[in-house]
């Protein structure tokens, strides 16, 4: 089965051109947060990246992976941003391995309005941060472990035509980059039956809920045989979408896979 997935079409790339050019045609008086687009004071951000300790003292959380490095943001978005907690889960997946899953943070606050921003208004100018915030929570809960290979959770092409883009799969490339590891495409959902196009509202739930066999592995999953592999998402709530791709990967012989999310609902 060959990966259909770019990590971005053409319509957005193009789209993404236009607003840039735009930009430069007509710039703003002044920045706007990201998150609420209320007007930032001039000089804030420049006060805030500038002065660490000032920082802190403005928005009232540890810089450590702190958004007004790397995001415009008002101070009521910045004051909004949850602990970097490192939360841990362990999901059991049908061959009896714990999967253990990180995120970074909360699904609350900033982090949620941030995330959903990313994924459903296209601001693909935060994956950085989103991809920072996954490696200092990698680095926390596995210090000396080598991660050779990242693995995102596939979309559906239907989504990727809606959006545009991969979120996800721009998260692992970027989160790769900060870890030294690769990331490769390893995972496809399963296209539908065009036999069984008609189906009912019930029986999609149960599509739905059979995520065991939504998840298939493509070719490029040889080159991780015999090796650990990092599953990368946005967000894990029951984490039924971990244990599906990690079961897939298992049965391809990867040596053992673990997962990183940027965050947890609680």
């Amino acid at each position: 089965m060959r990966n259909p997935q770019p990590l971005m079409t053409w319509t957005f790339r193009l789209r993404a051109i236009g607003r840039q050019a735009l930009d430069i045609v007509f710039p703003e008086p002044a920045a706007r947060c990201m998150l609420c687009q209320r007007r930032i004071p001039p000089g804030f951000l420049e006060a805030l990246r500038r002065d660490a300790p000032r920082a802190r003292r403005h928005a009232g959380r540890a810089m450590k992976g702190h958004p007004c490095n790397v995001l415009p943001l008002c101070l009521s978005c910045l004051q909004d941003t949850p602990p970097l907690a490192g939360i841990r889960r362990r999901i059991p997946t049908s061959s009896g391995h714990a999967l253990q899953v990180v995120a970074a943070a909360a699904n609350e606050g900033m982090v949620r309005r941030a995330i959903r921003q990313w994924k459903y208004d296209g601001a693909v100018e935060i994956t950085p941060w989103l991809a920072s915030l996954a490696a200092g929570a990698v680095r926390a809960a596995w210090p000396r472990a080598r991660i050779p290979w990242l693995v995102p959770v596939p979309t559906s092409v239907h989504k990727l035509r809606r959006r545009g883009f991969h979120p996800v799969g721009l998260l692992a490339r970027d989160l790769a980059s900060h870890l030294g590891a690769g990331s490769v495409a390893a995972l496809a959902i399963r296209p539908a039956d065009p036999a069984q196009s008609q189906v009912t509202r019930a029986a999609e739930q149960r599509r739905a809920a059979s995520a065991r066999d939504l998840y298939v592995p493509l070719p490029a999953a040889d080159r991780l045989r015999g090796q650990p592999v990092l599953l990368v998402d946005d967000v894990v709530t029951t984490g039924s979408t971990l244990r599906a791709c990690a079961d897939a990967l298992l049965r391809t012989g990867v040596s053992m896979v673990a997962a990183v999310v940027v965050a947890s609902e609680q």
